[in-house]
């Protein structure tokens, strides 16, 4: 009886089995919707692909040398800051905006071709089935020109453009200039265009830099490795591509210009320490003339060998006179000590040699005077 009332209690503790065979039924019976939702996924997908337009990739590498010289050396100085190349660097020297608008200036820039779809526009470039020669442009407008264009037989064309809010058509005939919101365009037909819709944009270099900006990625292949990896991406492969290419070149072309440049500065340093240590070495030889006009030297060569036998003369001089020191220091002793007779075992030169001679003569005749008045 308690068991039964604890397990009603407690409905948990009951064990409870998924049959799964049962929901698999379930599902069966209701392909239809598995089925639907699968195909709209599908569709979805299809269509989401189909309509993002596609974006390509394209790299290129630069590999950086640092070759230093003795003058390079020479010029950085004890407190000067380290000059080596590093990636950060360049990675900004090439993402700067005067190396990039260089770089659009070696492509196609000027005039792009799009051409209408049902769903979106597609660019052409480089391909463009009309010519279009801007012949002038008002150096004042800021923006792009946007231009729409059909061909309506081969002689002539309607081309439209926005005039505030309004939008103006005209036609007109091919290869005849004309002037539209400042521009002044020439087109005509190589006989490629169809009847399609197409847009026509004329660029500025400057109107390009945010489209390559935001597709250009630069990082280094690998730690210390000096190899700098340089990526575009844009949905018109061609001008991912053309774009990389010339700005490689540019940077090649720029990275000369400032070889050429630091060489330039270097000789110019060279050449101004040269001109200044010519100047001094002529003040210096002035000098050195007038010094020898003051002193009447004729030749400084045999000045300087002159001065030299004077300077073995005097050192001769002085020897001897040490060495009659020593002998005078021995004859003041023997006369301290008043021996019985002084001798003089040295020769004297000169006057005062023949006066101390005679000197000690004298001395010895009174030592001996002396010595026979003891006896």
């Amino acid at each position: 009886m308690s068991s039964n009332t604890s397990s009603e209690n407690n409905p948990q503790s009951v064990n409870q089995e998924i049959d799964y065979i049962k929901i698999l039924r379930i599902l069966w019976s209701r392909w239809y919707w598995i089925a639907s939702i699968l195909v709209i996924c599908i569709t979805l997908a299809y269509l989401y692909l189909w309509y993002t337009p596609k974006v390509y990739s394209t790299t290129a590498s630069l590999k950086f040398e640092d070759k230093s010289n003795e003058i390079s050396e020479l010029l950085k100085g004890k407190y000067s800051i380290n000059t080596d190349r590093s990636i950060d660097a360049e990675s900004f020297v090439i993402k700067s905006n005067n190396l990039l608008l260089r770089a659009i200036g070696k492509i196609d820039y000027e005039v792009f071709i799009h051409i209408k779809g049902r769903f979106r526009t597609i660019e052409m470039y480089p391909f463009k089935p009309f010519d279009v020669k801007i012949l002038e442009r008002d150096s004042s407008l800021q923006q792009r020109g946007v231009f729409s264009f059909k061909k309506i037989n081969a002689k002539s064309f309607k081309i439209g453009y926005k005039n505030g809010d309004d939008e103006v058509t005209q036609e007109v005939n091919f290869g005849i200039p004309i002037n539209i919101l400042g521009f002044k365009m020439l087109i005509t037909d190589p006989i490629q265009a169809d009847e399609a819709d197409y847009i026509i944009y004329i660029n500025r270099k400057e109107d390009l830099l945010g489209r390559i900006l935001k597709g250009l990625s630069m990082k280094e292949i690998s730690k210390g490795s000096n190899i700098l990896a340089i990526t575009q991406t844009d949905e018109n492969k061609i001008f991912a591509k053309d774009v990389l290419n010339a700005l490689i070149h540019e940077y090649q072309d720029f990275d000369g210009e400032s070889r050429k440049q630091s060489a330039t500065q270097t000789i110019n340093f060279i050449n101004t320490q040269i001109d200044k240590m010519a100047l001094e070495l002529r003040i210096a030889q002035n000098e050195l003339k007038n010094f020898k006009s003051f002193s009447k030297i004729s030749n400084i060569n045999s000045f300087g060998s002159e001065k030299q036998k004077k300077f073995e003369r005097y050192q001769e001089e002085l020897i001897q006179i040490k060495t009659e020191n020593i002998s005078l220091s021995i004859l003041e002793q023997q006369i301290k000590n008043n021996k019985e007779r002084i001798y003089l075992n040295f020769n004297l030169e000169g006057e005062i040699g023949s006066f101390l001679r005679s000197l000690i003569e004298k001395l010895n005749t009174l030592l001996i005077e002396r010595s026979g008045k003891i006896v």
